[in-house]
């Protein structure tokens, strides 16, 4: 699925040679995220400009010649929900009842798709805001989210336990979601976690991927408990709370994880490119395949990888390769094998190797 400024959402198929759109639908504003729910994939669901989510069901025709005027008939979509921001990015839940949106105005909020879909008149939709069933502020300033990413399930979870946002703060932010799993329905709190620090986010769309080993551990909630929110520190703290600071000073290109838990180098596109040697800011022997990983790339023309797996947060690796801004960087559902395109015209292939001794 894709979305694009012409307010459309159009499905393609992959894997075929087809050219043109399977199906396409009509939104009121710029599309500038899609989402397809996991519970049901015939469920389409796109953030907009115009301040507003839209919610498309396959199986009902779909308008073949859109319509010239932004006001849709609200036989054209199942349901809508009218936010007070431009909408930047929206995940829809694997339970199938709920949506996260991150928006322009810095807040990330949870909505009941089962008391939306009740309501989804245009004489609704056009005057009252849907009221969510939580509002979180990123940050004090609430200064625009550009994505927002929940890391994959394991094992027998039904959810993805971790939730990443990017800001135009130039921040990272991290969140854990296990009371709002494991607890009751009403405790939906967000607990902050990192703030990673590195990665240039301001004024640009730029989105962020989890990697979630196979044996990897969470930390006990009685660890997570002794963490600062990110907004109770100083300017000059280091807001990730760790000992050495989780930004991109002082690391080498190259420098990294490797897929025996030790310096690794990587590929670049155009062969491999060796590490300088050296020990890394954390330890040597980390895992990757215990460890939680967070990418994301950057208008400076680099993709930064996080280790997140503890309290303590650590940046493993500057990828280098790109000359212009890279929006996305995205890791395989289950390998350690990245992805990173970019205003450069391309896409690269990042993956660990067998480190070569110095």
């Amino acid at each position: 699925f894709s979305g694009g400024f012409d307010r459309a959402v159009r499905e393609w198929d992959a894997g075929s040679s087809r050219t043109s759109a399977l199906n396409s639908f009509q939104t009121n504003g710029c599309v500038l995220c899609v989402d397809v729910s996991q519970r049901n994939p015939d469920m389409i669901y796109a953030g907009t400009s115009r301040n507003a989510i839209y919610c498309f069901d396959r199986r009902i025709s779909s308008s073949k010649e859109l319509p010239s005027s932004p006001k849709l008939q609200s036989d054209q979509y199942s349901f809508a929900i009218q936010n007070d921001a431009m909408v930047n990015s929206v995940c829809a839940l694997h339970d199938g009842t709920r949506l996260i949106s991150g928006d322009h105005n810095g807040a990330i909020k949870i909505w009941d798709i089962r008391k939306l879909s009740e309501s989804s008149e245009e004489s609704t939709f056009e005057k009252t805001p849907t009221t969510p069933i939580l509002i979180v502020y990123n940050d004090k300033g609430r200064r625009p989210i550009s994505h927002i990413h929940i890391s994959p399930t394991r094992d027998n979870d039904q959810e993805g336990r971790f939730l990443a946002t990017n800001s135009y703060d130039n921040y990272i932010r991290v969140y854990d979601r296990g009371a709002m799993l494991l607890g009751s329905n009403n405790d939906l709190s967000l607990k902050p976690l990192h703030a990673l620090k590195g990665p240039q986010n301001r004024s640009w769309p730029i989105q962020s991927s989890f990697f979630i080993g196979a044996r990897f551990q969470p930390v006990s909630e009685k660890m997570a408990a002794t963490r600062r929110s990110p907004d109770d520190l100083d300017d000059d703290e280091d807001p990730s709370g760790t000992v050495g600071r989780s930004d991109a000073r002082g690391v080498r290109s190259g420098q990294g994880v490797g897929a025996n838990g030790s310096v690794n180098v990587h590929r670049d596109g155009e062969g491999l490119t060796q590490s300088s040697g050296g020990r890394l800011s954390r330890t040597e022997d980390t895992n990757i395949q215990a460890a939680l990983m967070l990418a994301s790339g950057s208008a400076d023309s680099n993709a930064y990888v996080f280790d997140v797996s503890s309290r303590t947060s650590g940046l493993v690796q500057v990828l280098r390769g790109h000359s212009d801004r890279v929006y996305c960087a995205n890791f395989h559902p289950s390998e350690p094998v990245l992805a990173t395109c970019s205003a450069d015209h391309l896409v690269k292939i990042w993956a660990p190797v067998k480190p070569t001794r110095m």
